[in-house]
């Protein structure tokens, strides 16, 4: 028999676009309807099921409105509620973000660990090498949708991971713009 301790020191990691998943009443955007009870629990459902297949021990999520969403869907998932960490989408009235009111004006980020969380930050600036200047627009210096960092203890090895959710609409507008002159 054949020693494989390596082999337990496996996980996975899988990350998915949740797509405006929100508390169920929860108007998110103005021209969206909010989701009625039986809508939110088809759509929990529907994750749950896809998520399940992924058998992930870390899973980096975007387009969250609100904490408790992605609580429950951890919770489904055979997490526990504070496995979900997602500062810019909580629904606790203490938290400096939101307080209480989940994400505002446009959805955030976050990740799902079975691991010890260490440590837990946002990338809000960008690095000045990495600031570029957007035609039209002038120096992109912060994220509009920053970043989320969590730092967790795999198996005794503290590891990174970082979930991120770009805007790509701004690109798009500025083809558009260049398109019609």
């Amino acid at each position: 028999m054949s020693n494989n301790t390596e082999s337990h020191k496996q996980f996975y990691i899988a990350t998915a676009n949740l797509l405006n998943f929100a508390n169920p009443n929860r108007t998110y955007y103005e021209n969206a309807p909010a989701y009625n009870d039986k809508a939110y629990e088809h759509k929990l459902r529907g994750l749950t099921d896809l998520l399940a297949k992924a058998h992930a021990d870390i899973i980096a999520v975007q387009e969250v409105w609100d904490s408790n969403a992605l609580e429950t869907l951890a919770v489904s998932l055979g997490f526990k509620p504070e496995h979900a960490v997602i500062p810019l989408a909580s629904n606790d009235s203490a938290s400096i973000y939101t307080k209480g009111m989940g994400a505002q004006n446009t959805p955030a980020v976050g990740i799902i660990s079975r691991f010890e969380q260490l440590e837990t930050s946002l990338l809000e600036d960008i690095a000045p090498k990495a600031i570029i200047d957007v035609p039209d627009i002038g120096p992109y210096q912060r994220f509009n949708r920053p970043p989320l960092v969590l730092r967790v203890d795999a198996y005794g090895q503290p590891i990174t991971v970082i979930t991120a959710h770009l805007k790509s609409k701004r690109a798009f507008s500025y083809v558009t713009k260049m398109v019609t002159y």
